[in-house]
């Protein structure tokens, strides 16, 4: 009997343990953590539930839409050309001369390729383009400035006037005054080379322009007289011998410069201008500035040049 009540206390005795146990598992803290653990799994369930949604409702929404069409899925027809310039040049010409017509699509435009196809419109120096939805094309261009007229004859033998730039660039103009082209210089003594439907640049442009643009501001009454510049002695390397620039006019029919230091030169040529006033000789036929030491001037009805150091 002893035995079995020690045994049956044995068991007892373990399972109160166990309870205890089980009891001490269950304290504050395990129960805490196991709410932000419940916590966590519920918000995840919530952000999956959430992108589920937007995913859905993005998925609603294009089929919604999916029978309108978006402005950039659809032709945009060009509707208005705005051009502009800062020379003489305006819309009506460049309707005249645009690559592009009214009504092309406007997302079919190659920009890189209209702005060359304008800049090859000889006036145009430099061209931008660019477009503003839903259906504006803005062109801007940059101009060159004539300094010279120089005369070809066409095809059919009739003479056209056409204008050379400071940078040599020879082209047809159009839209300017007729007092702009009266007071260019016409060119001669030079070669004009084709080149597609227009011409070469011609070199050496720049010295003839600065040597016009100083004339004007340093003798304007001798400058205004300048009707004819002959390039046929002028070498675009200033130490050339025989290197000239002769240029024709009204009062002095024949004046000689060296294409190098223009402003010593004017102001010679001046000095024997109004000594030639003084004197009441009027009609000088030649005037030979090229020499560094004197000027050898001839007037009209004399044989015999004159030399002035």
């Amino acid at each position: 009997m002893t035995s079995k009540r020690k045994v049956s206390r044995g068991r007892s005795s373990s399972w109160r343990e166990i309870q205890q146990k089980n009891r001490r598992a269950r304290t504050p803290a395990s129960r805490r953590r196991a709410y932000v653990i419940l916590a966590r799994a519920g918000m995840v369930a919530a952000g999956l539930a959430v992108g589920l949604g937007g995913v859905g409702y993005g998925a609603y929404f294009i089929w919604q839409q999916s029978g309108q069409v978006s402005p950039f899925d659809r032709e945009q027809a060009v509707t208005r050309i705005v051009f502009d310039s800062d020379g003489v040049l305006n819309g009506q010409w460049f309707a005249r001369h645009s690559p592009v017509p009214v009504g092309t699509d406007i997302f079919k435009l190659d920009i890189h390729a209209m702005k060359r196809e304008v800049e090859a419109l000889g006036q145009v120096r430099e061209a931008s383009v660019s477009v503003e939805l839903p259906g504006t094309l803005h062109v801007r261009v940059r101009e060159h400035v004539p300094v010279l007229r120089v005369f070809v004859r066409g095809e059919e033998g009739e003479r056209r006037t056409l204008l050379v730039a400071r940078d040599g660039s020879v082209y047809e103009g159009a839209l300017y005054p007729s007092e702009t082209l009266r007071r260019l210089p016409g060119l001669t003594g030079v070669r004009l080379v084709r080149d597609g439907d227009g011409f070469r640049p011609l070199e050496g442009i720049e010295t003839v322009a600065d040597l016009i643009d100083l004339a004007r501001d340093i003798t304007p009454h001798i400058a205004a007289d300048w009707r004819w510049i002959d390039l046929s002695r002028y070498r675009n390397e200033p130490a050339a011998p025989g290197n000239a620039i002769v240029i024709h006019g009204r009062h002095i029919e024949r004046t000689v410069l060296h294409p190098t230091h223009f402003v010593l030169q004017l102001e010679r040529l001046d000095g024997v201008v109004r000594n030639a006033r003084e004197r009441a000789q009027t009609g000088i036929a030649h005037i030979d500035l090229s020499y560094a030491d004197r000027a050898i001037v001839r007037f009209r009805n004399e044989n015999r040049p004159q030399q002035h150091s």
